[in-house]
């Protein structure tokens, strides 16, 4: 086990301490990397298409051709698909869902995306929070207009703004203002980039603008942050990283890749 914790804390790393410190003990710690999942294929593979899109876009002023932004995300799958985790559904069917989806975000939206700079994607923000935390984040993108834009893949889609990706949005916006007050920060938006196995020739597209935090929310989840700091230096000097508790989803075959380890470690 490693005898440090990472240097900063993230949105992504407090998530997955919340749902199980074990897994950020395996993930983190001990730097175990389990094969990804099909939906994290088809996101990842997404999300690559969508940053060379927008940063060709920053270099060059121009809108970077839809085969090639699709070839992108084609050579992504193909690329992290041997290893994958797959339920019931194919990969060349995932591959399939994946790219008409992101066929109909580019006619929708991703055209309309033009970024206020090429540092404005994949930007790499580093905060200072207050009690020796620092968070890190990555922003998709900012673009001309001040709109921090993330990026989503989803096969269902949802009713509203889920209230964790509200709160990475509002951090975003927080550490952008406190970071580099000279930019331009106005609201920010979820794009969601819906393909249903069920129906993958019917993609939908749904955004969700993101009006200014709530500063009461805002300094509820930065003290939460802080917490979670100190929860794992607690455990780290003890050893002790909890799993979830049995019998829930988050303790299962299917959204556990550590589950076999931490039955044997534990």
């Amino acid at each position: 086990m490693s005898d440090k914790l990472p240097d900063h804390i993230s949105h992504t790393q407090a998530q997955l301490w919340l749902r199980c410190q074990r897994q950020y003990f395996y993930r983190y710690l001990q730097g175990v990397i389990i094969p990804p999942s099909g939906a994290l294929v088809i996101g990842g593979s997404t999300h690559r298409a969508t940053e060379h899109y927008c940063r060709q876009r920053a270099l060059t002023g121009q809108t970077e051709p839809k085969d090639v932004v699709l070839d992108v995300y084609d050579h992504n799958f193909r690329k992290q698909a041997p290893e994958a985790l797959w339920d019931t559904e194919k990969p060349a069917q995932a591959k399939d869902r994946g790219y008409h989806a992101l066929a109909k975000y580019y006619d929708e939206q991703l055209t309309l995306v033009t970024p206020a700079s090429e540092e404005d994607v994949e930007r790499r923000v580093y905060l200072d929070i207050g009690a020796g935390v620092n968070v890190l984040m990555y922003l998709d993108v900012r673009d001309v207009e001040g709109r921090v834009i993330e990026f989503k893949t989803t096969k269902s889609k949802p009713s509203e703004l889920p209230a964790d990706t509200r709160l990475q949005l509002w951090l975003y916006q927080h550490a952008l203002r406190k970071v580099y007050p000279e930019l331009l920060v106005a609201e920010s938006q979820a794009h969601y980039i819906v393909s249903n196995p069920r129906n993958p020739t019917k993609p939908q597209v749904e955004l969700f603008p993101t009006p200014d935090p709530d500063q009461q929310e805002m300094g509820w989840w930065l003290r939460i942050l802080i917490q979670i700091r100190k929860q794992m230096e607690a455990a780290l000097r003890s050893g002790d990283f909890l799993p979830a508790a049995q019998g829930g989803w988050v303790c299962s075959e299917k959204w556990c890749g550590y589950r076999d380890l931490c039955q044997k470690d534990f």
